[in-house]
């Protein structure tokens, strides 16, 4: 792959194996095989019978475009792709192309001799076969697996642009196996992660490029800025590619960032959802928005005189790379361990550096031996490429931890924690105490250490601060909740699914509404906003004008957009009350108050609507066969629910002392907690009024207490899932209580969406308006 610079920018000989491709082949493996056990013998549903439908009947002249794009997955591509990697000199391409590709062919073949699905001019009337008839069984689909198997093989071997073809290739596959009739969608998908498997397998057996930044690329990106490069010396042990490079006039570090060092996204967003407390997670940033945040946290350490790397110059290439240039670090790696004569000083010194970095505003996040050196007696940073600008305490209690243990390492527990306690106070690192165990800690880190030092650690900290030990972490992290959310919205998704074979009567119903209705819809919007700066104003101890409040819930909705569980306008909240002139204490406990309120209004609202229920559910008819399922998945989210009340207990009133004051001086005021329940109530039944509406306007006529129960349970329901503002649990759940009350599906999808458009969607626009001008002005 040429640069823009004009340079191989990829080294293809450094092989290694990598997390991402057991991820995928997971994910592959449940693609594969979760479906199985559903088409085995089984007609095809409402969903695939639609959507192969719409494919199929597409017009004539796309065959024979399609058609050719189609034996991209005929058995015979794998021999041209394999010979095409040889005439390039990619030997290792060539055998994971050769291997992966026939592999996949051969599994897709039994597992399809195995599972027996007849294909679809057996199953749908009125097809198009384009092509002679399929007589063989179809699941998984044999094209869908070779091209994705030669697509997945080639990824580490080839630049951005390649990929981005190979997945667009993939994809058009995929799509004309529909197209002329020759499989259904889950046939497709099978494949596909057929494929991913068989790929990522054979990643794992011969593993494959790291892509490492050439050496050729490092010398332009130096050329680049007007210097002339001598050597250039990789830097082992980083968080991203980096090296050191000699010049004419002196040395300087070259740091590359770019997607393909950073763990495959996949992989991410697995641990991302299915872990907790997962410290040394990377962000979900591009590569250049990486390299800008490097040079801003470079100039806020540089600016509190923190003794690092300084920033000289940054060059953007046009390969999804960005290189940050900047000076080496200062002195020596550490001698491991630390000679007996060095100083104390030494090791305090670290702690006055990670001091000074979180005054400065910037947390470390990547603190390792590696990352150390010595200058002039004392320990500094060498590296700051996971740091990030933040105040965030638990964030700083990490880098805390994180250096006590490093100098653990290098010397004792007792002598670690002393130079911790000769610069931070006994509260700040007593507070790090649930810190100092295996799985607490980054990965990287558990590789130095062992379980006595940490157990060391933690008797030390608590023998000097007086903290009580906590109880260890299980050894598994998996986040069940999180994975319940998953299921659970998998589950919704395919009670939406059965209902897009109506998406013809939907959408007809989508372009003639009855628009008073509509605009009753956007009143109630509004309204939701005037009673959350109510209920806002309510909590809160000191006066807040009722204007500027209003435009603060436009700016927050906007914020929640950008968050899930609220937490983007309750962070707005506060800084609006402390800018107001409150305390963080006052401030937090104003929100906390709020949210508490809501809460409260909720319950209380659904025991009132509770008798109702019992009409409700006798008017069901005829419930869908997977009903049981439903019902579980909502038992299992409230006991997950629950579960994590009572688990985070303790935490919770830990920060009730720290607020209660404000709480009580806020219910002292019966004025007060009357616009705060007040609000909070009118905040429920606005949204509730909305959506009855937006059902009216769809000519959908259910009963008051039906929209109130649905919406109810609905939005308890989405309150648990980890997208901002419940989006699409919430649509599903609506959608699946109004069909299965009697509401025709047509009306009730156009009536969920409308609601979610007008409610949910329309106000981001003068929430971004409202954010901006609040900032200009002060207020935020």
């Amino acid at each position: 792959m040429t640069s823009a610079l004009g340079v191989e920018a990829i080294e293809l000989d450094d092989l290694g194996r990598h997390r991402s491709d057991v991820v995928r082949a997971l994910v592959g493996f449940m693609v594969v095989f979760l479906p199985a056990f559903v088409v085995a013998g089984a007609e095809p549903s409402d969903a695939e019978r639609w959507l192969f439908r719409t494919v199929n009947h597409l017009p004539r002249t796309l065959t024979s475009p399609l058609v050719g794009v189609m034996q991209a997955g005929a058995l015979a591509a794998v021999p041209v792709a394999a010979m095409v990697a040889i005439a390039l000199r990619r030997r290792a391409l060539s055998r994971a192309l050769l291997v992966s590709g026939t592999s996949a062919w051969l599994i897709a073949k039994v597992l399809a001799f195995a599972i027996r699905r007849r294909p679809p001019d057996e199953l749908v009337d009125q097809i198009i076969l384009r092509g002679n008839p399929v007589k063989t069984t179809v699941f998984p689909s044999t094209h869908a697996a070779v091209v994705a198997a030669l697509a997945i093989a080639a990824m580490p071997f080839v630049g951005r642009f390649s990929r981005r073809i190979s997945a667009i290739v993939v994809v058009l596959v995929g799509f004309s196996r529909l197209f002329v009739g020759a499989q259904f969608p889950i046939d497709v998908a099978a494949g596909w992660g057929v494929g991913l498997v068989v790929a990522s397998v054979v990643h794992l057996i011969w593993r494959s490029p790291r892509r490492r930044p050439s050496v050729a690329f490092i010398q332009s990106v130096i050329e680049r800025i007007g210097l002339a490069p001598l050597a250039v010396v990789p830097v082992l042990d980083q968080d991203v590619p980096t090296y050191r490079v000699e010049t004419a006039t002196a040395p300087v570090m070259v740091r590359v960032f770019g997607h393909d060092e950073e763990l495959g996204w996949l992989y991410r967003l697995w641990r991302l959802v299915a872990f907790r407390e997962v410290g040394d997670q990377m962000p979900f940033r591009s590569a250049r928005e990486r390299a800008r945040q490097f040079i801003g946290v470079s100039l806020l350490a540089e600016r509190a005189h923190v003794r690092s790397p300084r920033f000289i110059d940054l060059v953007d290439a046009r390969t999804d790379r960005t290189a940050v240039i900047t000076t080496p670090p200062a002195g020596d790696p550490p001698m491991t361990p630390v000679p007996e004569e060095a100083t104390d000083q030494l090791l305090r010194s670290a702690f006055l550096e990670l001091g000074r970095l979180h005054d400065a505003g910037v947390v470390h996040r990547g603190i390792r031996l590696a990352h150390l050196t010595v200058a002039d007696g004392q320990l500094c940073f060498a590296d700051l490429t996971k740091s990030e600008p933040s105040r965030d305490r638990e964030l700083q209690r990490r880098d805390i931890a994180a250096l006590v243990v490093e100098l653990g390492v290098l010397t004792n527990a007792q002598r670690s924690v002393t130079a911790a306690l000769d610069v931070f106070d006994a509260e700040t690192v007593g507070v790090t105490i649930g810190f100092y165990q295996p799985l607490m800690v980054a990965a990287d880190i558990r590789r130095d250490i062992d379980v006595d030092l940490l157990a060391e650690i933690r008797a030390e900290v608590s023998r000097r601060t007086g903290a009580t030990e906590p109880r260890l972490t299980p050894p598994v992290r998996v986040a069940v909740r999180n994975l319940v959310v998953l299921v659970a919205g998998a589950v919704a998704v395919n009670v939406l699914l059965t209902q897009f074979g109506r998406a013809r009567q939907t959408v007809s119903l989508l372009r003639a509404p009855h628009w008073p209705w509509i605009a009753v819809v956007a009143a109630a919007s509004l309204v939701t906003y005037v009673m959350a700066a109510a209920a806002a104003i309510g909590s809160s101890p000191l006066p807040l004008r009722p204007p500027r409040t209003f435009l603060v819930q436009f700016a927050a909705a906007f914020t929640n957009r950008l968050s899930p569980a609220g937490l983007g306008g309750m962070a707005t909240n506060v800084r609006y009350l402390e800018r107001a002139g409150a305390t963080r204490a006052a401030a937090a406990g104003s929100v906390a108050l709020n949210t508490i309120a809501g809460f409260v209004v909720h319950l209380v609202a659904l025991m009132a609507v509770a008798p109702s229920i019992g009409g409700v559910t006798r008017r069901l008819g005829d419930l869908p066969d997977y009903w049981p399922i439903l019902v579980i998945a909502v038992a299992v989210l409230a006991a997950a629910g629950v579960v994590a009340a009572v688990r985070f207990a303790p935490n919770l009133i830990g920060v009730a002392g720290d607020v209660a004051g404000s709480i009580r001086a806020v219910l002292r005021q019966p004025g007060h907690a009357l616009l705060l329940f007040g609000g909070s109530l009118g905040v429920t039944l606005a949204y509730a009024g909305a959506l009855a509406a937006s059902l009216f306007a769809f000519g959908a006529h259910p009963s008051t207490v039906d929209v109130l129960v649905v919406f109810l349970i609905a939005s308890a329901v989405a309150a648990a899932s980890p997208t901002p503002g419940g989006l699409g649990a919430l649509e599903a759940a609506l959608i699946a209580g109004f069909t299965h009350i009697g509401v025709p599906a047509a009306p009730a999808v156009a009536g969920v969406l409308c609601y979610r458009l007008v409610t949910y969607w329309a106000p981001v626009a003068p929430g971004f308006f409202s954010f901006r001008w609040l900032r200009r002005a002060g207020v935020l």
